[in-house]
């Protein structure tokens, strides 16, 4: 959150400049900064006969993060804010830099990693995914399934669909959307471990925990 005294003083720490998830916060509440990114003029709530506006430090800057207007919790801001900001769109990370991403956050073994990623991508890829029924997951689902399944230490298709499905519940609207997405967990999980099923070995430690079998054994 932006504080006074980073206005004035403008610190060179980005972390410290950062006005994460700025839409959550009601557009009223944004008014101060318009002067601020326009003027580059504070205006402070100041006794009669104070100063009342002060200047904002020349090497200044700030990053704004938000969710899409989609998401609970999430007001449309204002268009004199957006029109004082640069705005950039993300899109969700390349595989490579989900894969490290679950494995910062986890224990499970790097094949592992791999394949809830692939699950979860595969997810987002399906038509109907990211429509009025079910909600494109993100990385932190990647995330979280994978926890669960560090939790449960094992790794079978059958344990990856139950996870997946716990985990992405919230992106769906009713009972027939969760069926839907259900099935197209299976169809998924079913070609990211085409021809295998992964299990926890009795070793432990290392990509020693993950066994490819072949299905039937």
């Amino acid at each position: 959150m932006l504080t006074t005294t980073e206005l004035i003083g403008g610190y060179s720490r980005i972390e410290r400049q950062t006005f994460n998830e700025f839409s959550r916060t009601k557009p009223a509440a944004n008014n101060v900064l318009l002067s601020v990114l326009e003027e580059e003029i504070l205006e402070l709530p100041t006794k009669f006969g104070e100063e009342r506006y002060v200047n904002v430090h020349p090497d200044f800057n700030a990053i704004f993060t938000s969710n899409p207007i989609e998401y609970a919790g999430v007001y449309r801001p204002q268009d004199a804010l957006l029109d004082r900001l640069i705005g950039i769109y993300m899109e969700f990370y390349d595989f490579e830099t989900e894969v490290e991403i679950v494995m910062a956050h986890t224990n499970i073994p790097g094949k592992m990693a791999e394949r809830v990623v692939k699950v979860v991508r595969g997810l987002r890829e399906l038509e109907n995914v990211g429509g009025n029924g079910i909600e494109k997951p993100g990385t932190r689902a990647c995330i979280m399934i994978a926890q669960g399944l560090e939790v449960l230490n094992r790794y079978e298709n059958e344990d990856i669909e139950r996870i997946c499905a716990d985990v992405l519940t919230s992106k769906v609207r009713g009972p027939a959307d969760y069926e839907e997405l259900q099935s197209k967990i299976e169809e998924v999980v079913a070609v990211s471990g085409k021809g295998i099923k992964v299990r926890a070995s009795e070793s432990s430690g290392g990509e020693g925990e993950v066994q490819q079998v072949p299905v039937g054994n």
